[in-house]
């Protein structure tokens, strides 16, 4: 019998280290056009030996070591993966699709003329061409998404600043494209996709300069990978792609629906005929934000009062019957469906059976009653585009409502199991404690350092927390106090006031790593008990 193999914690450690630090400090290449044509190892047509997420090696094992390209290809090559409902000629009929084999010959066509071409970087709405994205992950190309509603001057800058070299876009912005084109030096192609259609939206003016966010394609690959432990998608689920793929939500969504095998149905570009376009698609994955759950809502709510009578009362003793079950933990009758809830269901095609949100936070009123109505799971999750996409996410099958769920296991720092914190002082509150416990000091400097003060903030932050129900991992173990308060001057804020966590962390860097050695010391002895 063979022995097994066990990998101790140092050894598992260190291959992640290298796997992280290889990313980050990748081989020195030699000069030349040649010798930059080389295989993105978590994308494309090219098999990877890695075979795991660079950030968690040991829980998030993917397939053939990628999540896009060449394993939807070979799994899903004959199954449909994207469709449009608009034809060559501008009309609206039935979605027709494009399959993974396809789409797979269509990105080496496009990638390869951007080698041609000698592109290194690129800048699409939602439609079947957002193929160009996955030719730059498999040709290991920089893809710039932009926004159809930015105005020429964000434009302009967006694309100086990320030296964009070829730009993809619809007839519709050519025209506004070309009269800055000069502005924009560093393009040396613009390649125009589809037909006419006059009653694209019109392009709006963003206000100030916009702020790029630098991802790999291992950085999206880690996140899908951690969400995706928990979430599932397959071959059989339909998806409708409405929301910007230049928003990270959206774009996260795509590289996970790739690997799943997923049929991604493209809306017509107009948010007034997305409901026409869901009960052609009839999707089984619906992504959105809490603005159209919104809507959906008030809309539903409304036609209800509106009915009066019979109808009204009908609709309210099913919406309670079925949310008394629900809280009772239970599996509610199918019976509500067919007598009340199926017309409201055929509003999004009658299929949904994943519902998800994020962007912003979802009224707790507003996902019990999608839940209820739709017969189906609705999470809500909390992202940014510096983590490429999910921070967290509520978990299948959870009846819970009102938070965002745990924390995505590509997240946090797997070196230390506590958390510490770095609290700006309010001196007025702070000097007024110190008079009510006797307390003598020379300046609020000195005061911030006495452990008493420290013990009593800390204390007052737990007290916080457990009014929050927080769980044990989210309390601040040690907390530093510091008499100078976060502003724009000392750049620890943005402009909008929120922390600049990355300027914070190399500020205090001494404080942290202080809190970090006293929580080890303090430690140690049990440790040795």
């Amino acid at each position: 019998m063979a022995r097994e193999h066990r990998q101790s914690p140092m050894d598992a450690a260190q291959r992640r280290l290298r796997a992280v630090s290889a990313h980050i400090h990748p081989p020195a290449r030699a000069r030349g056009r040649a010798a930059d044509l080389t295989a993105n190892p978590t994308a494309g047509e090219y098999a990877h030996v890695q075979g795991y997420s660079a950030v968690l090696p040991e829980k998030c094992k993917l397939e053939n070591g990628m999540c896009t390209g060449r394993y939807a290809v070979e799994t899903y090559r004959d199954s449909r993966y994207l469709g449009s409902r608009i034809g060559a000629n501008g009309t609206v009929g039935d979605y027709k699709w494009i399959t993974y084999g396809e789409a797979s010959t269509s990105r080496t066509a496009i990638g390869s003329g951007l080698i041609y071409h000698g592109i290194t970087e690129v800048n699409l709405v939602n439609r079947p061409e957002w193929i160009v994205d996955h030719a730059c992950a498999a040709y290991s190309y920089i893809s710039v998404p932009l926004y159809d509603t930015l105005g020429p001057d964000a434009v302009q800058f967006i694309v100086n600043h990320a030296t964009v070299e070829a730009i993809f876009c619809v007839p519709q912005t050519l025209s506004t494209l070309l009269n800055f084109i000069t502005q924009m030096p560093c393009v040396r192609l613009v390649v125009v996709i589809g037909g006419e259609d006059a009653n694209m939206p019109s392009s709006l003016a963003t206000t100030g300069p916009e702020v790029g966010a630098i991802l790999s394609h291992e950085n999206l690959i880690a996140n899908v990978a951690g969400s995706s432990m928990d979430i599932k998608f397959y071959p059989s689920d339909v998806y409708i792609s409405y929301l910007p793929l230049a928003h990270i939500y959206e774009r996260s969504l795509q590289v996970a629906l790739l690997h799943y095998g997923v049929a991604v149905g493209f809306y017509q570009g107009d948010n007034l005929k997305l409901m026409d376009d869901l009960a052609a698609l009839r999707p089984t994955v619906f992504a959105s934000v809490p603005r159209l759950y919104n809507k959906i809502y008030a809309a539903i709510t409304n036609a209800v009062k509106e009915s009066g009578g019979l109808k009204e009362k009908l609709f309210n003793t099913a919406y309670n019957a079925k949310k008394q079950v629900v809280i009772n933990g239970k599996n509610p009758s199918k019976m509500w469906d067919r007598l009340v809830f199926s017309k409201i269901q055929a509003r999004l095609g009658g299929r949904v059976r994943l519902m998800t949100s994020g962007a912003s936070p979802l009224s707790p009123d507003v996902m019990e009653f999608l839940r209820i109505c739709f017969s189906c799971e609705v999470l809500e999750g909390y992202g940014m585009t510096e983590t490429s996409c999910v921070v967290s996410m509520m978990n299948v099958g959870d009846k819970l409502i009102g938070h965002v769920g745990s924390p995505n296991p590509s997240c946090g720092d797997s070196f230390n199991s506590s958390l510490v914190a770095i609290v700006a002082v309010e001196p007025q509150v702070l000097e007024a404690w110190a008079a009510s416990e006797g307390i003598q000091y020379e300046d609020l400097k000195q005061l911030c350092a006495d452990p008493r003060a420290k013990a009593a903030v800390l204390a007052d932050m737990n007290s916080i927390g457990k009014e929050a129900q927080l769980r044990g991992f989210e309390f601040a173990k040690v907390v530093t106090l510091v008499a100078e308060p976060f502003t724009l001057e000392n750049g620890l804020l943005t402009p909008t006031f929120k922390v600049k966590r990355p300027q914070a962390r190399a500020y205090f860097a001494k404080e942290i790593s202080d809190m970090y050695a006293q929580l080890q010391e303090a430690e140690s002895p049990r440790q040795k008990l």
